[in-house]
């Protein structure tokens, strides 16, 4: 066990609750430990022996992603309100707070970044299972915001392509975005998109579907 705190009691169950206390948990649940010494009581009181235990706080991604994030963003020196929720291998992030342009940044380029680097960090230190868990951060609504006006311009853009019979070559987006614009069409049978060129820089092509109904 790492990160672990020696902790004794009168019995296994008073060391337990001196951990809690120690480690400023809440729950049982929240404990890992292994019992050194069970301890035992000698006769008339003569004799006793506490009872020892080695114990560290089991891991909880939601906690461990939290203080990732505030340490990440004490270097970008901005605070925000950090709020998680874990849906079953998924941790949705919300973030609050009076500067969010700070961490969205260019089309959100720092916001991706920042999710991208929460991804390899929980993942890395994950030990409550063998789920890859997807992190997924937001903040005041960005990513829905975006996702609608990238489906507006895909349509748009499909519109034009329709009409002049012309490929229209987008600008280079990120994976998350340019995602939103190949779903956007993959319904219409009247167009066609895929991406051409190497990140940072991959673009989405429209083009002219080759048949039409």
């Amino acid at each position: 066990m790492k990160n672990v705190i020696e902790v004794s009691g009168r019995t296994v169950a008073n060391a337990i609750e001196n951990a809690l206390e120690l480690l400023e948990l809440s729950s049982q649940n929240e404990l890992e430990y292994n019992v050194v010494d069970e301890g035992h009581r000698g006769l008339f009181g003569v004799g006793n022996k506490d009872a020892v235990i080695l114990a560290k706080e089991k891991r909880n991604p939601e906690k461990d992603l939290c203080r990732f994030l505030v340490r990440l963003f004490e270097k970008f020196d901005v605070s925000y309100d950090i709020y998680t929720e874990l849906v079953e291998d998924k941790i949705f992030v919300t973030l609050k707070g009076d500067e969010p342009r700070a961490i969205i940044g260019k089309r959100g380029s720092t916001l991706d970044a920042i999710q991208y680097l929460s991804n390899i960090y929980i993942n890395k230190h994950n030990t409550i299972s063998d789920k890859y868990i997807k992190v997924s951060i937001d903040i005041e609504n960005y990513r829905k915001i975006r996702e609608e006006s990238l489906t507006k311009l895909a349509n748009h853009k499909a519109n034009i392509v329709i009409t002049t019979g012309r490929d229209e070559i987008l600008d280079p987006m990120n994976p998350f975005e340019r995602k939103v614009i190949h779903d956007a069409l993959v319904n219409n049978k009247y167009v066609r998109t895929f991406s051409i060129g190497l990140e940072p820089n991959r673009k989405i092509v429209i083009s002219i579907a080759s048949y039409k109904d």
